[in-house]
């Protein structure tokens, strides 16, 4: 996460580092999709996953410096995905590749854990972005799919706001990116 403000022609920069690489999930998806002339595939798909092992350290930084004010845990709780898809069948047995592109929302809980205790809290914090990605679904006997994607998400900028430093003030920009990778199995009816 980072911010920055700019008062009287004076920047400073705020920096929230918060390593989440490794997060695993489990999770669940549904959706349609229709076949269109020449091969082409369009549908709808919502997938909603539940983090495991989800535990991690967050530091403010100020300009580059650790702000041990601010030290805080951060606990991943769920993300859904609304997406669209736009691919074409090809090949062997009829495999699919498609690019996808939608809203994303994550939720997890936010605690500072500040030695003073005046200035400790915790909250659950809800980010809404966009997303865009790359798939593909290769047929493995009957009704049953192997398929993998790649999905890069952006979120907004509503998470500073209720977060340290609180006095960011205007001309914040804050965000999170985060990139995800999928396996697993689709069962069609």
């Amino acid at each position: 996460m980072k911010s920055e403000e700019n008062v009287d022609g004076n920047t400073t920069s705020y920096v929230n580092k918060t390593d989440v690489d490794g997060v695993e999930s489990i999770g669940i998806s549904a959706g349609y999709n229709w076949a269109l002339e020449n091969n082409i595939i369009t549908g709808l798909e919502i997938n909603h996953q539940t983090f495991l092992h989800n535990e991690f350290n967050s530091v403010w930084h100020t300009d580059g410096t650790p702000d041990n004010l601010y030290p805080a845990e951060v606990k991943m709780k769920h993300r859904t995905d609304y997406k669209v898809k736009y691919g074409f069948t090809h090949g062997v047995r009829n495999s699919l590749l498609y690019i996808t592109a939608g809203i994303s929302n994550l939720k997890y809980d936010y605690h500072n854990t500040a030695d003073d205790l005046n200035s400790r809290y915790k909250q659950l914090t809800k980010l809404d972005g966009y997303l865009f990605g790359v798939g593909g679904e290769y047929p493995y006997k009957n009704n049953i799919s192997i398929k993998g994607e790649f999905l890069k998400t952006k979120y907004d900028s509503t998470f500073i706001s209720a977060s340290p430093p609180n006095d960011v003030g205007a001309g914040k920009n804050n965000y999170g990116e985060n990139i995800t990778l999928k396996l697993g199995f689709v069962y069609h009816y």
